[in-house]
């Protein structure tokens, strides 16, 4: 088993595991509306979360209710490729082929354009303190970010909080980790809270 597939079935357990996660979600939720470059961001690019994840939907609903521009993804298995739709209510998600994780129904959304405010909220299973994370293993948040570069906020538990993950080249470092606790950014030097 390679490092990677160790970790992922770690933190894996761990959330599966997590014990007053809905007390989590909301503490995280209440810091990530707190970020500065969320705030002021022309469009916001989130993700509907699966159950074992810090809980998206809150800030879904907070997003729309405000006015931002929003968008989740599509997700293509057959070419890899991840495209992001603008929503204007949960109204707009259907089951998505992934585990049935809802996504934008395309026939009713459409494509957005990339900007210089634009927010990426990035999952993961894991995050390190040097902002690099350890996926699901299906590399589209990889390739969308090689491919756009734009403000990162990864959300994490605390128990999930790494010292350090192994990465690649082409890894791209989140630019915030909100937890339940903290909210980290990096600086000239790395990371602090």
């Amino acid at each position: 088993m390679s490092e990677k597939a160790h970790l992922r079935k770690k933190y894996l357990a761990v959330r599966k595991s997590l014990c007053r996660k809905g007390e989590k979600d909301k503490a995280i939720f209440d810091r990530l509306v707190t970020v500065n470059e969320i705030r002021q961001a022309d469009l916001i690019l989130a993700y509907a979360s699966s159950p074992i994840e810090v809980d998206t939907y809150r800030f879904i609903e907070y997003t729309l209710r405000k006015g931002q521009k929003l968008a989740l993804p599509v997700c293509r298995e057959d070419s890899n490729e991840m495209t992001f739709y603008l929503i204007e209510s949960p109204d707009c998600l259907i089951p998505g082929k992934y585990k049935g994780i809802p996504e934008p129904d395309k026939t009713k959304c459409k494509k957005c354009e990339i900007t210089g405010h634009t927010v990426c909220i990035v999952p993961g299973l894991s995050f390190d303190r040097s902002g690099y994370r350890l996926g699901f293993g299906r590399g589209y948040y990889d390739r969308f970010l090689c491919e756009n570069p734009v403000f990162t906020v990864g959300l994490c538990y605390e128990d999930c909080l790494s010292e350090s993950l192994p990465f690649e080249q082409h890894d791209k470092q989140v630019s915030v980790i909100v937890t339940e606790n903290e909210i980290y950014k990096e600086n000239v030097y790395g990371r602090t809270k």
